[in-house]
Parts: C-alpha cells; sequence; structure tokens
C-alpha cells in the first residue's frame, strides 16, 4: 500500500532509488519497500500515458482500479495524479 510517507520518500529522492540507498539512515523496508517503489514507477508512468492522451480507455480504466487498489487514500491518489500532470491539465 502506497502512503503519503512513502511517497513523500520517493519525491524527496527525485525517483531515484540508489540515491535514496545512499542517503537513506534507516534503510527501514517500512520506509518503502523495493516492489512499492516499483508500483510507484509503474503507475506514474501509466498515469503519464493516460493524461497525455495516448491510452486506449481499457487501459486508462485500469489504470485508475490500479490506483485506487495500491493507494492508501484519496489524497495519495491526488498526489500520484500531480506528480505527472503538466501545467494546465485537470
Amino acid at each position: 500500500m502506497i502512503t503519503l510517507a512513502k511517497l513523500k520518500t520517493y519525491r524527496e529522492s527525485r525517483g531515484d532509488s540508489d540515491l535514496w540507498s545512499r542517503v537513506s539512515k534507516t534503510h527501514d523496508p517500512a520506509e518503502i519497500t523495493s516492489s512499492e517503489w516499483s508500483a510507484v514507477i509503474q503507475i506514474l508512468q501509466r498515469l503519464h500515458i493516460v493524461f497525455t492522451g495516448m491510452a486506449a480507455a481499457e487501459f486508462a480504466e485500469e489504470t485508475f482500479v490500479n490506483r485506487r487498489s495500491i493507494a492508501e487514500d484519496e489524497v495519495v491518489r491526488d498526489q500520484l495524479n500531480e506528480r505527472v500532470m503538466l501545467p494546465g491539465m485537470k
């Protein structure tokens, strides 16, 4: 489950897992696991495809279902959306 804290860890490392592993003092899996890191990357890539209009309807629906299943709550879902939206998109 992607929480706001886990998304913050991802953001602070600019999506660079190597950077996170070098600067994280704890390397605590509770902070974020490699599978969660991969899930964030995958959903951000899928959302980018959807929000740029390059996705088929079925792909978009699968993406939104997946986002609902991995995000802890609406705040996290909104944060994921904001990570990929370009200025002027809504």
